[in-house]
């Protein structure tokens, strides 16, 4: 089973988006980071069909849904742009195009890649020009320096790390197969 957050696209020319690369002390060719802020993020279940495809934990709603075809249809009932797709790093990968690896914040809305600025040089070392890491067990190596060093920060607790697909644009794709499901519970209030 694949995640999705429904988006407004990253406007790359923008002067906000200029701000955060002089501030991230990096340039970005392309932003894949699922972080929920810099990406628009604009799922927020309302209607009561929403909340049967709302990823849930035990602490949070997040604005992540586990259908791809709601992610679509509520992406056009709205004016999103596009659709990220993601799973859990620990799940079995499909055959679609991997993009890299995030770590997200418990409420899987923070990347705590691009979120953490430009002083973890564990990050920058392996930190990609589009806002992800390329390999799992260099991703897998920094969610553990997270763990051991800022265990405190809550950014950190609950983190989890996730495999990221190729996103789509909300007029055309085609859904992700199914994987197994780990993780947090999902649907319900």
């Amino acid at each position: 089973m694949s995640l999705h957050k429904i988006c407004k696209s990253v406007n790359m020319a923008s002067q906000k988006w200029r701000s955060y690369c002089l501030w991230r002390k990096m340039e970005f060719a392309a932003f894949d980071s699922l972080d929920s802020t810099i990406h628009n993020s604009v799922f927020a279940p309302h209607e009561e069909d929403d909340w049967n495809y709302a990823v849930t934990t035990d602490q949070y709603v997040t604005d992540v849904v586990n259908d791809f075809a709601f992610a679509k249809q509520y992406a056009q009932r709205i004016g999103a742009d596009e659709i990220l797709i993601f799973d859990f790093a620990e799940n079995e990968a499909t055959a679609c195009p991997v993009l890299g690896y995030d770590i997200l914040d418990g409420a899987f809305r923070y990347s705590l890649l691009t979120n953490f600025g430009n002083d973890i040089a564990i990050v920058n070392g392996f930190l990609s020009p589009n806002g992800l890491i390329v390999h799992a067990d260099q991703a897998a190596q920094v969610h553990k320096w997270f763990n051991s060093h800022m265990s405190d920060d809550p950014h950190v607790i609950g983190s989890r790390l996730f495999r990221v697909y190729e996103k789509c644009a909300q007029q055309s794709a085609a859904p992700l197969p199914s994987a197994p499901q780990t993780g947090p519970s999902e649907g319900g209030r």
